[in-house]
């Protein structure tokens, strides 16, 4: 028996040192920025798949939203529409669905890759990144539960200090620097190498992103199939969608 607790006690400590070594990226950014996109394809996306092992991701899809509760229904504003709101409720639904950050990754990177983050075509495509299916984040979306997760996290981008002005916004280890927001938008990977106490080898020089032109995200997009059309006609109004 004591040969077991120590087994257990042993796992357990190497498992909250090997969470305490890992740093802790937030990201506040919203389903239809281009900066939102540029910088999670571009750049956060190719460092994780080099450094991932070593990152707690934060995803935080809400952005420049507002939300207010009236009369016991969360009514919301988004920064590019009505369609960016429900954009911002399928990334909420499907990183509560599932919780393996890897799995998150590649969802969120299929749904800001595509034409269109906020169609249910995209949503039917880019679920299977997830292991969830659609229908099931579909409804999450169209709820109470969509509501209250979009909600948290916006009550979560409004309590960043100073607060912010500027999507996508990264904070590491939940402090705002902004020369880390600067570096982190021209540089992510050599940024987290630099902060990373214990240097995994996807630190290494030969792995650093040049500064991407301005034009090469734009032209990425632009040669995306045109597979994402036909978004939610269905979904007019928040408070309509609630009382249906």
């Amino acid at each position: 028996m004591n040969s077991l607790l120590l087994l257990v006690a042993l796992i357990l400590s190497s498992s909250f040192q090997d969470t305490h070594r890992k740093l802790k990226v937030s990201i506040y950014y919203e389903a239809l920025c281009d900066d939102s996109k540029k910088f999670l394809l571009d750049q956060f996306y190719p460092a994780y798949s080099r450094i991932g092992s070593n990152l707690l991701v934060d995803l935080v899809p809400y952005g420049k939203a507002t939300h207010e509760l009236i009369n016991g229904e969360w009514e919301f504003q988004c920064q590019h529409g009505l369609s960016e709101c429900v954009g911002n409720r399928y990334q909420a639904c499907g990183l509560a669905l599932n919780k393996c950050q890897d799995k998150q990754i590649e969802y969120i990177n299929c749904l800001m890759g595509s034409v269109n983050a906020s169609s249910q075509n995209t949503l039917e495509k880019c679920a299977s990144k997830l292991d969830v299916p659609a229908v099931d984040i579909m409804k999450c979306s169209q709820s109470r539960r969509g509501d209250q997760l979009l909600a948290k996290y916006g009550d979560q981008t409004h309590k960043v200090q100073p607060m912010i002005t500027f999507v996508p916004t990264i904070i590491f280890n939940d402090s705002f620097d902004s020369d880390i927001q600067e570096s982190s938008l021209k540089n992510f990977l050599e940024t987290a190498c630099d902060v990373l106490q214990n240097k995994p080898d996807g630190c290494q020089k030969k792995n650093f992103l040049n500064t991407p032109d301005e034009t090469e995200i734009d032209d990425f997009l632009g040669s995306v199939k045109n597979d994402d059309k036909g978004e939610l006609d269905h979904v007019s109004e928040d408070k309509e969608r609630r009382s249906n």
